[in-house]
C-alpha cells in the first residue's frame, strides 16, 4: 500500500514537469508568406511556460531550408531588450520550408514545413491596393444609375405623349 501511495505521489509530480512547455516561441509563423517577403519573427525562450534566459554566448539562428531541393539559408538573430530575439528572414522562392531556431541551449527546435507562394509577378495587381479600393464596384453602380436615368427618361416621354 504504502508502494502504491509512493508511485502516486511520484505521478502527480511529475506530469506538470512533463507538461510544462520549453523551448522557443515564434512571435508568427511564415505561413503565406510570398518569396521575397521579409519575415521578421520575434524568438523567446520558453521553460517551464515562462520567458527564460539564453544559456551562454551561442549565437541565435534561424535556419530555412527548402524541402526537396537541399536549398538552405541560416540568419543570425539579434537581441531585443525583454530577453528575446529578433530575425529577419526572406525565402528566395515559393514551396514548402522547414525552419528551425538554435542557440537556446539544445540542438534546436523545428517546426512543420511552412508553405511560401510565388513571388508575385511584375506588372501583377497589388494586393494592397486593391484592398484599400475596398473592392466597391463602382462600375456597376454607374451601369445602374445609367439604366435608371434611361428608364425614368423613357417613362416621362410616355407619359407627356399620352
Amino acid at each position: 500500500m504504502r508502494a502504491l501511495r509512493l508511485a502516486v505521489a511520484l505521478l502527480l509530480l511529475t506530469a506538470p514537469a512533463a507538461a510544462a512547455k520549453s523551448g522557443v516561441e515564434l512571435s508568427t509563423p511564415p505561413d503565406g508568406l510570398r518569396a521575397g517577403q521579409p519575415w521578421v519573427v520575434d524568438l523567446t525562450p520558453i521553460r517551464a511556460d515562462r520567458p527564460a534566459p539564453r544559456p551562454g554566448n551561442i549565437p541565435v539562428t534561424v535556419a530555412i531550408e527548402k524541402v526537396g531541393t537541399g536549398e538552405r539559408h541560416v540568419v543570425r538573430a539579434r537581441p531585443l531588450r525583454n530577453g528575446a530575439f529578433r530575425a529577419r528572414v526572406v525565402f528566395s522562392s515559393g514551396g514548402r520550408w522547414v525552419y528551425r531556431v538554435t542557440g537556446f541551449g539544445s540542438d534546436g527546435q523545428e517546426w512543420p514545413p511552412a508553405t511560401i507562394l510565388p513571388a508575385e509577378r511584375a506588372g501583377a495587381p497589388d494586393s494592397a491596393a486593391q484592398e484599400s479600393a475596398g473592392g466597391f464596384p463602382f462600375v456597376w453602380v454607374v451601369a445602374g444609375l445609367a439604366l435608371v436615368a434611361i428608364g425614368s427618361a423613357a417613362l416621362v416621354m410616355r407619359r407627356r405623349r399620352g
